[in-house]
C-alpha cells in the first residue's frame, strides 16, 4: 500500500463524470453536502442507497444526479459514511474537504475513483478504505 501526496493546486479534472458519490447520509445532511459541492465547484451528487452497495462504482456512476425528487428516505446503513470523488480536480477535492469541516456532517471516509476500482463493488471498496484508514492510524501512532 502506498500513499502519495496530491497537488492541491491542480485544477485539471480527472477523466470521467465530475461528481461525488455519497453514502450513509439522510436528507438534512445531504443538504449540507450540497453546500460543500457548490462551494467546491463539483458538478453533481450521486447518492448510493443501501440496496446499491453491491453494485460496482462504474454502474453507480451511471445513475441520475441527486435532486429534490430523489432525496433518500431515512434508512439504516450497514457501512460507514463515505464520499467518493469522481472526475474531480485536486483543487475541487481540497475545497470540498475544507468546506466540509465547517458544516455539521459526520466525518466520512473520503476516496477517489480510479480505473482499477471502477469494477469494484461499492461495499468492497469501503471495506478496503476502512483497512487503509486503520493502517494510516498505525503509521501515525508509530511516528509519535
Amino acid at each position: 500500500m502506498s500513499f502519495k501526496k496530491i497537488d492541491r493546486e491542480s485544477d485539471e479534472r480527472k477523466q470521467g463524470r465530475n461528481c461525488i458519490l455519497v453514502y450513509g447520509y439522510g436528507a438534512s445532511e445531504l443538504e449540507l453536502i450540497e453546500i460543500c459541492r457548490q462551494k467546491s465547484g463539483i458538478d453533481e451528487i450521486v447518492v448510493i442507497s443501501e440496496t446499491e452497495i453491491e453494485k460496482t462504482l462504474g454502474t453507480i456512476l451511471e445513475k441520475e444526479t441527486l435532486n429534490r425528487v430523489n432525496l433518500p428516505v431515512e434508512e439504516a446503513y450497514s457501512l460507514i459514511p463515505t464520499i467518493i470523488f469522481s472526475g474531480t480536480a485536486h483543487s475541487e477535492l481540497d475545497r470540498f474537504i475544507e468546506v466540509s469541516k465547517t458544516v455539521a456532517i459526520p466525518r466520512p471516509i473520503f476516496a477517489g475513483t480510479t480505473p482499477h476500482n471502477l469494477s469494484w463493488a461499492f461495499s468492497a471498496l469501503v471495506e478496503e478504505l476502512v483497512k487503509e484508514r486503520e493502517e494510516m492510524k498505525k503509521m501515525r501512532a508509530m511516528k509519535q
